[in-house]
């Protein structure tokens, strides 16, 4: 083999593109490790505000459902 040729892995990719892929993998993973971590450690939770929104709006009918029995089809809070 010359010397001017790259060394190849299994000849199908160059051993310094691998090396750049790893390293540039590894890069974005411990970005984002280092991004997200503390809010990891601290339990937070990203707020999803259609599930609030819609716990919020079934409210009023669960009140009524609890003090008359009757299931609602109307809610004065939309």
């Amino acid at each position: 083999m010359d010397k001017s040729q790259e060394k190849s892995l299994f000849g199908l990719v160059k051993v310094k593109s691998l090396i750049a892929f790893a390293a540039s993998v590894l890069f974005f993973l411990v970005l984002s490790w280092v991004y997200f971590y503390p809010n990891d450690i601290r339990g937070d939770v990203m707020q999803q505000h259609d599930i609030v929104q819609g716990a919020a709006n079934g409210q009023e009918a669960s009140v009524y459902y609890q003090q008359t029995g009757e299931v609602t089809r109307w809610t004065d809070a939309l």
